[in-house]
Protein backbone atom coordinates (compact mmCIF):
# COMPACT_ATOMS: atom_id res chain seq x y z
CA UNK A 1 0.00 0.00 0.00
CA UNK A 2 3.26 2.21 0.93
CA UNK A 3 4.18 1.52 -2.57
CA UNK A 4 0.85 3.09 -4.51
CA UNK A 5 0.61 5.84 -2.23
CA UNK A 6 4.68 7.08 -3.75
CA UNK A 7 3.14 6.02 -7.31
CA UNK A 8 0.36 8.03 -6.97
CA UNK A 9 2.37 11.39 -5.15
CA UNK A 10 5.24 10.92 -8.26
CA UNK A 11 1.97 10.71 -10.39
CA UNK A 12 1.03 14.38 -9.42
CA UNK A 13 4.70 15.65 -9.42
CA UNK A 14 5.99 13.89 -12.49
CA UNK A 15 3.25 16.08 -14.54
CA UNK A 16 5.74 19.07 -14.40
CA UNK A 17 8.19 17.79 -16.22
CA UNK A 18 7.91 18.79 -19.79
CA UNK A 19 10.65 19.54 -21.34
CA UNK A 20 8.65 22.71 -23.24
CA UNK A 21 9.08 25.56 -20.12
CA UNK A 22 5.91 27.94 -21.98
CA UNK A 23 3.13 24.98 -21.62
CA UNK A 24 4.78 23.34 -17.88
CA UNK A 25 1.65 25.31 -15.82
CA UNK A 26 -0.87 24.26 -18.47
CA UNK A 27 0.03 20.65 -18.05
CA UNK A 28 0.41 20.94 -14.45
CA UNK A 29 -3.29 22.52 -14.53
CA UNK A 30 -4.70 20.16 -16.65
CA UNK A 31 -3.09 16.94 -14.44
CA UNK A 32 -5.20 18.56 -11.46
CA UNK A 33 -7.99 19.54 -13.01
CA UNK A 34 -8.11 15.61 -14.22
CA UNK A 35 -7.37 14.07 -10.36
CA UNK A 36 -9.43 16.84 -8.58
CA UNK A 37 -12.41 15.66 -11.31
CA UNK A 38 -12.42 11.82 -11.19
CA UNK A 39 -12.13 12.18 -7.31
CA UNK A 40 -15.53 13.84 -7.23
CA UNK A 41 -17.08 11.74 -9.94
CA UNK A 42 -15.72 8.69 -7.61
CA UNK A 43 -17.28 10.31 -4.42
CA UNK A 44 -21.10 10.59 -5.66
CA UNK A 45 -21.51 9.73 -9.32
CA UNK A 46 -24.95 10.46 -9.79
CA UNK A 47 -24.69 13.57 -8.07
CA UNK A 48 -21.69 14.64 -10.26
CA UNK A 49 -22.85 13.14 -13.34
CA UNK A 50 -26.12 15.02 -13.01
CA UNK A 51 -24.93 18.90 -12.08
CA UNK A 52 -21.94 18.70 -14.35
CA UNK A 53 -24.03 17.46 -17.18
CA UNK A 54 -26.90 19.99 -16.09
CA UNK A 55 -23.73 22.81 -16.56
CA UNK A 56 -22.65 21.57 -19.36
CA UNK A 57 -25.85 21.76 -20.79
CA UNK A 58 -26.29 25.49 -20.11
CA UNK A 59 -23.14 26.20 -21.18
CA UNK A 60 -23.49 25.10 -24.64
CA UNK A 61 -26.55 26.23 -25.56
CA UNK A 62 -25.30 28.88 -24.66
CA UNK A 63 -22.11 29.54 -26.32
CA UNK A 64 -23.94 27.39 -29.21
CA UNK A 65 -21.16 24.41 -29.05
CA UNK A 66 -22.07 20.49 -29.58
CA UNK A 67 -22.67 19.34 -25.46
CA UNK A 68 -21.67 15.77 -24.47
CA UNK A 69 -24.18 13.25 -24.15
CA UNK A 70 -24.08 13.55 -20.31
CA UNK A 71 -25.58 16.96 -21.04
CA UNK A 72 -28.64 15.93 -22.39
CA UNK A 73 -31.54 16.33 -20.17
CA UNK A 74 -32.56 12.87 -20.18
CA UNK A 75 -29.65 12.24 -18.40
CA UNK A 76 -29.02 14.89 -16.43
CA UNK A 77 -32.62 15.68 -15.32
CA UNK A 78 -33.29 12.00 -14.77
CA UNK A 79 -30.35 11.91 -12.07
CA UNK A 80 -31.69 14.75 -10.41
CA UNK A 81 -34.69 13.29 -9.93
CA UNK A 82 -33.33 10.19 -8.39
CA UNK A 83 -31.32 12.53 -5.92
CA UNK A 84 -34.61 14.44 -5.35
CA UNK A 85 -36.26 10.68 -4.70
CA UNK A 86 -33.09 9.45 -1.89
CA UNK A 87 -33.35 12.97 -0.69
CA UNK A 88 -36.77 12.74 -0.02
CA UNK A 89 -36.74 8.99 1.16
CA UNK A 90 -34.51 9.58 4.09
CA UNK A 91 -36.85 12.56 5.17
CA UNK A 92 -39.34 10.84 5.33
CA UNK A 93 -37.12 7.67 6.80
CA UNK A 94 -36.31 9.42 9.43
CA UNK A 95 -40.32 9.94 10.64
CA UNK A 96 -40.81 5.90 9.48
CA UNK A 97 -37.53 3.92 9.85
CA UNK A 98 -39.14 1.03 8.33
CA UNK A 99 -40.39 2.21 5.32
CA UNK A 100 -36.92 3.40 4.13
CA UNK A 101 -35.29 0.18 3.79
CA UNK A 102 -36.74 -0.55 0.07
CA UNK A 103 -35.01 2.46 -1.57
CA UNK A 104 -31.64 2.24 0.18
CA UNK A 105 -31.37 -1.55 -1.09
CA UNK A 106 -31.87 0.22 -4.85
CA UNK A 107 -29.45 2.62 -3.68
CA UNK A 108 -26.82 -0.40 -3.52
CA UNK A 109 -27.70 -0.91 -7.32
CA UNK A 110 -27.19 2.92 -7.82
CA UNK A 111 -23.98 3.40 -6.52
CA UNK A 112 -22.72 0.38 -9.34
CA UNK A 113 -24.41 1.49 -12.40
CA UNK A 114 -23.37 5.49 -11.64
CA UNK A 115 -19.92 4.21 -11.71
CA UNK A 116 -20.16 2.25 -15.05
CA UNK A 117 -21.84 5.76 -16.42
CA UNK A 118 -19.23 7.93 -15.06
CA UNK A 119 -16.40 5.80 -15.88
CA UNK A 120 -16.19 6.69 -19.58
CA UNK A 121 -16.61 9.99 -18.53
CA UNK A 122 -13.56 10.05 -16.19
CA UNK A 123 -11.61 7.79 -19.11
CA UNK A 124 -12.73 10.55 -21.85
CA UNK A 125 -10.97 13.05 -19.76
CA UNK A 126 -7.83 11.06 -19.07
CA UNK A 127 -7.84 10.67 -22.88
CA UNK A 128 -8.00 14.42 -23.39
CA UNK A 129 -5.43 14.94 -20.93
CA UNK A 130 -3.48 12.96 -22.60
CA UNK A 131 -3.35 14.76 -26.01
CA UNK A 132 -2.15 17.73 -23.63
CA UNK A 133 0.71 16.18 -22.82
CA UNK A 134 2.11 14.37 -25.82
CA UNK A 135 4.85 15.64 -27.36
CA UNK A 136 4.10 16.63 -30.66
CA UNK A 137 1.88 15.22 -33.36
CA UNK A 138 3.67 13.59 -36.54
CA UNK A 139 3.63 12.11 -39.92
CA UNK A 140 2.54 8.85 -38.47
CA UNK A 141 -0.80 10.59 -36.95
CA UNK A 142 -2.45 11.61 -39.95
CA UNK A 143 -1.78 8.54 -42.11
CA UNK A 144 -2.27 5.95 -39.31
CA UNK A 145 -4.97 8.17 -36.82
CA UNK A 146 -4.88 6.34 -32.59
CA UNK A 147 -8.81 6.51 -32.75
CA UNK A 148 -11.36 4.25 -30.61
CA UNK A 149 -14.92 4.64 -32.58
CA UNK A 150 -14.53 8.39 -32.14
CA UNK A 151 -14.72 7.83 -28.76
CA UNK A 152 -10.80 8.59 -27.92
CA UNK A 153 -9.07 11.97 -29.20
CA UNK A 154 -6.22 11.41 -32.00
CA UNK A 155 -3.35 10.39 -29.86
CA UNK A 156 0.36 9.60 -31.00
CA UNK A 157 2.92 6.24 -29.69
CA UNK A 158 3.50 9.26 -26.91
CA UNK A 159 0.16 10.41 -26.25
CA UNK A 160 -1.42 6.81 -25.48
CA UNK A 161 2.16 5.88 -23.13
CA UNK A 162 0.40 9.01 -21.31
CA UNK A 163 -3.17 7.65 -21.64
CA UNK A 164 -1.91 4.18 -20.14
CA UNK A 165 -0.06 5.84 -17.27
CA UNK A 166 -2.19 7.93 -16.35
CA UNK A 167 -5.45 5.48 -16.75
CA UNK A 168 -3.64 3.12 -14.80
CA UNK A 169 -3.18 5.69 -11.77
CA UNK A 170 -5.95 7.91 -11.44
CA UNK A 171 -8.19 4.90 -12.55
CA UNK A 172 -6.55 3.16 -8.82
CA UNK A 173 -7.23 6.24 -6.97
CA UNK A 174 -11.04 6.34 -8.67
CA UNK A 175 -11.14 2.75 -7.72
CA UNK A 176 -10.06 3.31 -3.68
CA UNK A 177 -12.14 6.43 -3.62
CA UNK A 178 -15.12 5.12 -5.07
CA UNK A 179 -15.07 1.64 -2.89
CA UNK A 180 -14.81 3.74 -0.01
CA UNK A 181 -17.78 5.63 0.02
CA UNK A 182 -19.83 3.32 -1.23
CA UNK A 183 -19.09 1.55 2.41
CA UNK A 184 -21.63 4.78 3.25
CA UNK A 185 -24.64 3.51 1.11
CA UNK A 186 -24.08 0.40 3.54
CA UNK A 187 -23.72 1.91 6.50
CA UNK A 188 -27.38 3.65 5.57
CA UNK A 189 -28.45 0.49 4.59
CA UNK A 190 -28.05 -1.52 7.96
CA UNK A 191 -28.60 1.54 10.07
CA UNK A 192 -31.89 1.94 11.54
CA UNK A 193 -31.45 5.56 12.45
CA UNK A 194 -32.67 8.38 10.06
CA UNK A 195 -30.53 11.03 11.59
CA UNK A 196 -27.55 9.01 10.93
CA UNK A 197 -28.53 8.42 7.67
CA UNK A 198 -28.83 12.14 6.96
CA UNK A 199 -25.61 12.81 8.57
CA UNK A 200 -23.92 10.59 6.18
CA UNK A 201 -25.18 11.64 3.19
CA UNK A 202 -24.51 15.77 3.94
CA UNK A 203 -20.53 14.50 4.90
CA UNK A 204 -20.71 12.97 0.85
CA UNK A 205 -21.86 15.91 -0.47
CA UNK A 206 -20.01 18.17 2.08
CA UNK A 207 -16.93 16.18 0.41
CA UNK A 208 -17.93 17.06 -3.62
CA UNK A 209 -18.46 20.99 -2.84
CA UNK A 210 -15.35 21.15 -1.18
CA UNK A 211 -13.44 20.02 -4.06
CA UNK A 212 -15.78 21.81 -6.61
CA UNK A 213 -14.90 25.11 -4.65
CA UNK A 214 -11.47 24.53 -4.30
CA UNK A 215 -11.08 23.67 -8.35
CA UNK A 216 -12.94 27.04 -8.77
CA UNK A 217 -10.59 28.40 -6.35
CA UNK A 218 -7.24 27.08 -8.30
CA UNK A 219 -6.89 23.28 -9.46
CA UNK A 220 -3.94 22.74 -7.67
CA UNK A 221 -5.72 23.04 -4.47
CA UNK A 222 -8.26 21.41 -5.66
CA UNK A 223 -6.06 18.29 -7.04
CA UNK A 224 -3.79 18.65 -2.72
CA UNK A 225 -7.68 18.09 -1.20
CA UNK A 226 -8.13 15.31 -3.76
CA UNK A 227 -4.95 13.53 -2.63
CA UNK A 228 -5.81 14.02 1.06
CA UNK A 229 -8.77 12.22 0.11
CA UNK A 230 -7.25 9.61 -1.73
CA UNK A 231 -4.16 8.09 0.22
CA UNK A 232 -6.21 7.31 3.23
CA UNK A 233 -9.03 5.76 0.83
CA UNK A 234 -5.82 3.57 -0.54
CA UNK A 235 -5.64 2.55 3.19
CA UNK A 236 -9.47 2.07 3.66
CA UNK A 237 -9.93 -0.04 0.44
CA UNK A 238 -9.89 -3.44 1.34
CA UNK A 239 -12.46 -2.87 4.53
CA UNK A 240 -14.43 -0.69 2.18
CA UNK A 241 -14.60 -3.77 -0.54
CA UNK A 242 -15.94 -6.14 2.29
CA UNK A 243 -18.97 -3.83 3.39
CA UNK A 244 -19.70 -3.08 -0.32
CA UNK A 245 -19.77 -6.89 -0.86
CA UNK A 246 -21.70 -7.64 1.78
CA UNK A 247 -24.26 -4.69 1.20
CA UNK A 248 -24.89 -5.93 -2.54
CA UNK A 249 -25.39 -9.64 -1.31
CA UNK A 250 -27.47 -8.53 1.77
CA UNK A 251 -29.43 -6.38 -0.88
CA UNK A 252 -29.67 -8.60 -3.48
CA UNK A 253 -31.42 -11.07 -1.40
CA UNK A 254 -33.54 -8.45 0.26
CA UNK A 255 -34.66 -7.12 -3.06
CA UNK A 256 -35.26 -10.57 -4.48
CA UNK A 257 -36.53 -12.56 -1.46
CA UNK A 258 -34.06 -14.91 -2.13
CA UNK A 259 -34.82 -18.01 -0.29
CA UNK A 260 -32.66 -21.39 0.08
CA UNK A 261 -32.80 -23.77 -3.21
CA UNK A 262 -33.70 -26.77 -1.00
CA UNK A 263 -33.80 -28.72 -4.11
CA UNK A 264 -30.30 -29.90 -3.93
CA UNK A 265 -28.27 -30.86 -0.44
CA UNK A 266 -26.68 -28.07 0.77
CA UNK A 267 -22.92 -28.81 2.30
CA UNK A 268 -21.72 -25.15 2.61
CA UNK A 269 -23.19 -22.31 4.22
CA UNK A 270 -22.19 -18.75 2.40
CA UNK A 271 -21.26 -16.39 5.44
CA UNK A 272 -19.54 -13.48 6.31
CA UNK A 273 -16.16 -13.86 8.99
CA UNK A 274 -17.04 -11.55 11.85
CA UNK A 275 -14.78 -12.96 14.37
CA UNK A 276 -12.95 -10.25 16.53
CA UNK A 277 -10.89 -12.51 18.64
CA UNK A 278 -9.59 -14.61 15.82
CA UNK A 279 -8.25 -12.12 13.67
CA UNK A 280 -6.20 -14.35 10.90
CA UNK A 281 -8.16 -12.51 8.54
CA UNK A 282 -10.56 -9.23 8.43
CA UNK A 283 -14.04 -8.93 9.63
CA UNK A 284 -16.74 -8.95 6.98
CA UNK A 285 -14.37 -11.14 4.40
CA UNK A 286 -17.14 -13.66 2.48
CA UNK A 287 -16.62 -17.20 2.20
CA UNK A 288 -18.13 -21.15 2.85
CA UNK A 289 -18.49 -22.95 6.19
CA UNK A 290 -18.96 -26.69 5.62
CA UNK A 291 -18.05 -29.43 8.05
CA UNK A 292 -15.43 -31.86 7.67
CA UNK A 293 -14.09 -34.50 9.95
CA UNK A 294 -15.40 -32.94 12.83
CA UNK A 295 -13.37 -29.68 12.13
CA UNK A 296 -15.24 -26.39 10.20
CA UNK A 297 -13.65 -24.89 7.48
CA UNK A 298 -13.78 -21.70 6.25
CA UNK A 299 -12.79 -21.15 2.61
CA UNK A 300 -12.50 -17.88 1.04
CA UNK A 301 -11.08 -15.76 -2.09
CA UNK A 302 -9.03 -12.52 -0.89
CA UNK A 303 -10.89 -10.19 -2.67
CA UNK A 304 -13.44 -12.30 -4.67
CA UNK A 305 -10.33 -13.04 -7.64
CA UNK A 306 -7.04 -14.25 -5.87
CA UNK A 307 -6.74 -18.06 -5.08
CA UNK A 308 -8.67 -19.71 -2.70
CA UNK A 309 -7.51 -20.40 0.82
CA UNK A 310 -8.84 -22.42 3.94
CA UNK A 311 -9.15 -22.14 7.65
CA UNK A 312 -10.08 -23.79 10.56
CA UNK A 313 -12.45 -22.26 12.80
CA UNK A 314 -10.88 -21.89 16.16
CA UNK A 315 -13.12 -22.79 19.02
CA UNK A 316 -17.05 -24.57 19.59
CA UNK A 317 -20.14 -22.89 17.07
CA UNK A 318 -22.74 -22.20 20.45
CA UNK A 319 -25.39 -21.31 18.54
CA UNK A 320 -27.31 -20.16 15.22
CA UNK A 321 -28.99 -17.02 16.12
CA UNK A 322 -32.22 -15.98 14.76
CA UNK A 323 -32.23 -11.51 13.51
CA UNK A 324 -35.10 -9.76 12.20
CA UNK A 325 -32.94 -9.13 8.92
CA UNK A 326 -30.21 -11.91 8.80
CA UNK A 327 -29.30 -14.92 11.19
CA UNK A 328 -25.79 -14.98 12.82
CA UNK A 329 -23.38 -17.71 14.28
CA UNK A 330 -21.71 -16.99 17.61
CA UNK A 331 -19.39 -19.22 19.46
CA UNK A 332 -17.33 -20.07 22.56
CA UNK A 333 -13.33 -18.18 23.06
CA UNK A 334 -11.23 -19.94 24.74
CA UNK A 335 -12.26 -18.22 28.24
CA UNK A 336 -15.64 -19.78 27.27
CA UNK A 337 -17.42 -16.87 26.76
CA UNK A 338 -20.08 -16.40 23.59
CA UNK A 339 -18.89 -13.86 20.51
CA UNK A 340 -19.93 -13.38 17.46
CA UNK A 341 -18.22 -15.15 15.03
CA UNK A 342 -20.29 -15.09 11.42
CA UNK A 343 -23.19 -13.17 9.73
CA UNK A 344 -25.50 -15.36 7.33
CA UNK A 345 -27.01 -13.13 4.06
CA UNK A 346 -31.02 -13.24 4.69
CA UNK A 347 -31.69 -16.05 2.42
CA UNK A 348 -31.07 -18.20 5.66
CA UNK A 349 -33.86 -16.85 7.48
CA UNK A 350 -36.28 -19.36 8.46
CA UNK A 351 -33.74 -22.03 7.53
CA UNK A 352 -31.57 -21.71 11.08
CA UNK A 353 -32.17 -25.27 12.12
CA UNK A 354 -30.70 -26.37 8.95
CA UNK A 355 -27.57 -24.46 9.11
CA UNK A 356 -27.42 -25.44 12.47
CA UNK A 357 -27.70 -29.08 11.63
CA UNK A 358 -24.97 -29.08 8.53
CA UNK A 359 -22.46 -27.92 10.68
CA UNK A 360 -23.23 -29.76 13.98
CA UNK A 361 -24.27 -26.17 16.21
CA UNK A 362 -25.98 -27.40 18.99
CA UNK A 363 -28.45 -24.47 19.52
CA UNK A 364 -30.83 -22.39 17.76
CA UNK A 365 -31.40 -18.62 19.53
CA UNK A 366 -33.88 -15.97 19.00
CA UNK A 367 -31.75 -12.54 18.96
CA UNK A 368 -32.31 -9.96 21.39
CA UNK A 369 -34.83 -7.86 19.43
CA UNK A 370 -36.67 -10.84 18.35
CA UNK A 371 -37.00 -12.28 21.26
CA UNK A 372 -38.52 -9.39 22.57
CA UNK A 373 -41.03 -8.77 19.99
CA UNK A 374 -42.01 -12.06 20.38
CA UNK A 375 -42.11 -11.61 24.29
CA UNK A 376 -44.58 -8.74 23.87
CA UNK A 377 -46.48 -10.29 20.99
CA UNK A 378 -47.36 -13.79 23.12
CA UNK A 379 -48.45 -10.72 26.34
CA UNK A 380 -50.41 -8.90 23.67
CA UNK A 381 -52.43 -12.53 22.58
CA UNK A 382 -52.35 -13.29 25.95
CA UNK A 383 -54.01 -10.44 27.13
CA UNK A 384 -56.99 -10.39 23.94
CA UNK A 385 -57.31 -14.32 24.24
CA UNK A 386 -58.04 -14.04 28.11
CA UNK A 387 -61.72 -14.22 28.26
CA UNK A 388 -62.26 -14.70 32.53
CA UNK A 389 -63.34 -10.92 32.26
CA UNK A 390 -62.63 -10.87 35.97
CA UNK A 391 -61.50 -7.45 36.63
CA UNK A 392 -59.43 -9.22 39.92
Amino acid sequence: MKTICIFLLFLFTCASADPAPDSTGNNVTSVATTITQATGYAINPLLVISTAGAWQYYTAKRDQTPAPWNASPWVWGTGIALLLLFAFNTALGTLFPVIKTPMNILEQYEGKISLLVASPIVLKQIAALAQSLQASQTAFLASHPYQMAGFLPQLDPAGWFYFAFFALAIGLAFGAVWVTFQAIDVFILISPFGMVDIFLRVVRILFVILLAVALWIHPILGAIISMAIIVPCLFFAGWAFRWTVLGMVFSTDWLFFRNLDLSTPIVAIRAFWNDGVDRRIPKRTMGMLRKENDEVLFRYRPWLIFPSRTLTVSGNLDSVTQGILYPSITKTNSMGKPHGAFWLPPRFRSHESLVATILSVPHVRPGIILHGLRTAWSWLKGIFQDKSCNPC
